[in-house]
């Protein structure tokens, strides 16, 4: 996939997702939402595979999300996007006794979606320790 289409594709997905403004300020340093260290880079993924779901809220409502599987130089990697931010992340979604990680200023540890989160960039994995990598 050329960049130009990648571009397009990440600009669909914020736009869908329905990207606030405050995360204009944490992509501006880098161009790109915050992923845990060691994922590549996400200009670098390709053939999205996309399911819109329907998330579940610290506070009990639904929220509009999407799970999309990438290919990568690193191989597969699954995505959780909310309101264009990366929430969650599976760096090798084939590989079950390889944990998930979820930024824990946009979820919970139960996996639930924080209503007003703000990515902090602390990524953990899901059920278990600070996992910061």
């Amino acid at each position: 996939m050329r960049a130009a289409n990648r571009l397009l594709l990440i600009l669909a997905l914020l736009a869908s997702a329905g990207c606030a403004a405050r995360q204009t300020a944490i992509m501006a340093e880098s161009g790109e939402p915050c992923v845990p260290s060691g994922v590549a880079p996400i200009s670098t993924w390709e053939n999205p595979k996309v399911e819109h779901r329907l998330l579940i809220g610290e506070d009990g409502q639904p929220i509009r999300g999407a799970k999309v599987r990438y290919d990568t130089p690193n191989g597969a990697l699954m995505v959780v996007w909310v309101r264009g931010l990366v929430v969650a992340v599976d760096p090798a979604p084939d590989d079950p006794a390889a944990p998930m990680l979820y930024d824990d200023g946009l979820a919970t540890s139960g996996g639930n979606i924080i209503v007003d989160g703000v990515q902090s960039c602390r990524w953990k994995p899901l059920g278990g320790a600070d996992a910061r990598r």
